[in-house]
């Protein structure tokens, strides 16, 4: 039962991210195409950019699935290929898919880039909300720890 529930909230983490990579995918990627004149985007490539969503969540997610503390170099690559990963991925899928065969090269470098300055904002909010959440469980532990004691409850 404990493996199903750690199972069931790893798929629920991946999805919330998967749901928000596809539709900031889509948005810049419907942006391009609009200001380049194109008012519409094919079913197929919203399709193909959500299931994109999906491998790039399971990919980040699978980089720090355990519950550890990564340390050193360790931490240092799966940071870099958190953030890396997703691009390489998009190129591969947009290259092999044909997102942008039509369309100027400028077009598709900048959705790379685009993308790639998004997950590193995504990378630095998570760090920033994470530390905040430690900071504030650990002020209530030590306010629980204090309470006890005044109360005389031993460990």
């Amino acid at each position: 039962m404990h493996n199903l529930k750690k199972y069931m909230k790893a798929e629920m983490d991946t999805e919330f991210f998967a749901c928000v990579h596809a539709m900031s995918m889509v948005f810049i990627y419907g942006l391009e195409l609009y200001l380049y004149g194109i008012k519409s985007m094919q079913y197929a490539v919203i399709f193909q950019i959500f299931l994109l969503g999906y491998v790039i969540a399971w990919s980040q997610k699978l980089l720090f699935i355990k519950d550890k503390i990564y340390e050193g170099l360790d931490y240092k690559v799966r940071i870099i290929l958190w953030n890396t990963l997703p691009i390489v991925l998009t190129g591969i899928a947009g290259f092999f898919l044909n997102w942008y065969k039509p369309y100027p090269n400028l077009i598709w470098i900048l959705f790379l880039v685009i993308m790639f300055v998004y997950y590193i904002m995504i990378w630095i909010a998570l760090q920033m909300f994470y530390k905040d959440d430690s900071e504030e469980l650990n002020n209530k532990l030590r306010n629980l720890k204090k309470q006890n004691e005044r109360k005389g409850v031993k460990k």
